[in-house]
């Protein structure tokens, strides 16, 4: 119930392209997948976990990327990702400053 208390409703990013490697951490799986591309997803928080609805993802190669430079990456598109939402919420819902 408290996800569904916030104007919006609760998100969360995770470091894969699910509903490919959901889980708490799924990096050792996406290092050891015969997959050539991972990519973040933002999504909202549901009941079950990672299976939320996607909002946005975003992927990339690893195929020369070892498992620091690919974290680095999934940060660096994670806080891309969390602008992009409070954008698009803003343009939903516009802030309405004060002076």
């Amino acid at each position: 119930d408290i996800y569904s208390k916030p104007q919006f409703g609760s998100f969360n990013i995770h470091p894969s392209l699910l509903p490919k490697h959901p889980g708490l951490n799924p990096w050792e799986d996406i290092m050891n997948d015969d997959s050539q591309i991972n990519g973040v997803t933002l999504h909202r928080i549901s009941k079950n976990i990672d299976k939320g609805e996607i909002i946005l993802q975003h992927s990339y190669s690893i195929v020369t990327m070892n498992y620091e430079n690919a974290r680095q990456e999934a940060d660096d598109i994670a806080s891309n990702l969390a602008c992009d939402l409070i954008y698009m919420l803003n343009r939903m819902h516009p802030i309405k400053y004060r002076y």
